[in-house]
């Protein structure tokens, strides 16, 4: 093999690393921009309770609560913490699709608002169901900037 030849290969092998490398870093700094981020799996408890997900079932998790909505949990800033409610609409017992319901909380500085309407609820002849489901817009304040997200939720068991 010539000099060209092997200069030529050692050139394409270091532009492929180098833009590996810096896709790579683009995609981990973008996912550490959102204040949010998904729930890791083992900080998952599942049973009874409330979820809310990036879009729908079986996307990313990034809210999970008791079915009060009181004892609640969300990735923020890349890590699992407590949110604090500072207001939580119930959801009534005979709700219907359509009604709105509003949860705020707050985890340091950073305010989170659900804007929620329900999308689903159990007929009164459906013994075997057990959940709500809903459409929410999420909207995160932290003074600096705000983030917007519409994702899905549900309670039930």
């Amino acid at each position: 093999m010539n000099t060209i030849s092997q200069i030529t290969i050692i050139l394409i092998l270091v532009t492929a690393i180098f833009f590996g490398t810096a896709h790579k870093s683009d995609a981990e700094e973008s996912s550490h921009n959102n204040l949010i981020n998904a729930i890791p799996e083992k900080d998952i408890d599942y049973g009874c309770g409330c979820a809310y997900f990036l879009k729908s079932e079986g996307t990313p998790i990034i809210f999970i609560s008791d079915m009060e909505f009181k004892n609640a949990v969300m990735n923020i800033n890349g890590m699992t913490v407590n949110i604090i409610p500072e207001h939580i609409d119930d959801i009534p017992n005979n709700a219907k699709t359509g009604d709105k319901f509003l949860h705020c909380y707050n985890y340091k500085n950073i305010k989170l608002v659900f804007e929620n309407i329900i999308k689903s609820v159990c007929t009164p002849d459906d013994e075997g169901c057990e959940d709500v489901k809903f459409d929410s817009r999420l909207t995160i304040e932290d003074g600096i900037k705000d983030e917007v997200y519409q994702v899905q939720g549900h309670c039930g068991c």
